[in-house]
């Protein structure tokens, strides 16, 4: 079993998982500071520079910086004086509203319009 835990630290002690992380958190930070920008479009930036990495290496980058993007963001809401409220999420009225709706399409024949044109 402890051959096993020395074996998952060297594969994580190593210089270029620790520069990866590094990074990874840099941009992160960066990202969750700014007003706007989420956790996921952090990632979504971050992607494209890690294509010539080694999979195990842009998972590494790809976490750290979603992890710090988002403690960054959560620590810039709660910090405030004047507090963020998060993005209010639609009631599940909303849900059902749309379930009717489809419905009433697939018998009506219409499914696009009633789907595209919500009243």
């Amino acid at each position: 079993m402890i051959d096993n835990i020395l074996a998952g630290i060297a594969i994580v002690a190593n210089a270029e998982s620790i520069l990866a992380l590094a990074s990874g958190v840099l941009i992160g930070v960066i990202a969750g500071a700014i007003p706007g920008m989420s956790a996921t479009m952090a990632v979504a930036l971050t992607l494209p520079f890690t294509f010539s990495l080694s999979p195990l290496l842009e998972f590494y980058c790809c976490l750290a910086c979603i992890k710090a993007a988002f403690l960054v963001d959560v620590f810039r809401r709660f910090s405030s004086k004047h507090r963020v409220p998060p993005p209010p999420v639609p009631p599940c009225s909303t849900a059902i509203q749309w379930r009717r709706k489809a419905n009433q399409a697939e018998h009506s024949g219409w499914l696009f319009m009633h789907l595209a044109l919500p009243t």
